[in-house]
């Protein structure tokens, strides 16, 4: 008896929603904030879940291993302000730069395997109609749209 290994990918990608709070006035004597918080989709989450789950119960597959996908954004901003005066010759200037970035989970690959003991003879029939690696195709089901 031989062990015959079979594995496979699946991708799932869940939303965010984006809660935003700022300050109650627009006087930048007086300060002007904002934050934004995002909150991963937990249901949309929970189906992926549950879909690998169903997928492995089905195929008999077990995970091996689950890998986080993310995204980031990031905001720069910058401005120079200058002021001449031609009568004097004066001149002045001021400059203010800001910038953010972060990252965010906004999914997971998982991958999967299935471990079967088969003869001899089924070893090596397996092995000559095996593709390469390359071209073998996905055994998961595709990943759903975001």
């Amino acid at each position: 008896m031989k062990k015959w290994v079979t594995t496979s990918w699946i991708y799932r990608t869940f939303g965010q929603t984006v809660r935003t709070e700022s300050s109650k006035t627009s006087r930048w004597s007086d300060g002007i904030w904002s934050k934004h918080y995002h909150d991963p989709n937990y249901a949309a989450l929970e189906k992926g879940l549950n879909e690998v789950m169903a997928f492995c119960n089905r195929e008999q597959m077990s995970v091996k291993a689950m890998f986080p996908l993310t995204s980031a954004q990031t905001f720069e901003y910058g401005q120079v302000l200058d002021w001449s005066n031609m009568m004097t010759g004066s001149m002045a200037g001021a400059g203010v730069g800001q910038g953010w970035a972060f990252s965010n989970i906004v999914g997971f690959a998982v991958l999967l395997e299935r471990v079967e003991e088969i003869s001899d003879e089924e070893h090596e029939r397996r092995c000559m109609d095996a593709l390469p690696a390359e071209d073998s195709p996905a055994v998961a089901p595709p990943p759903l749209p975001a």
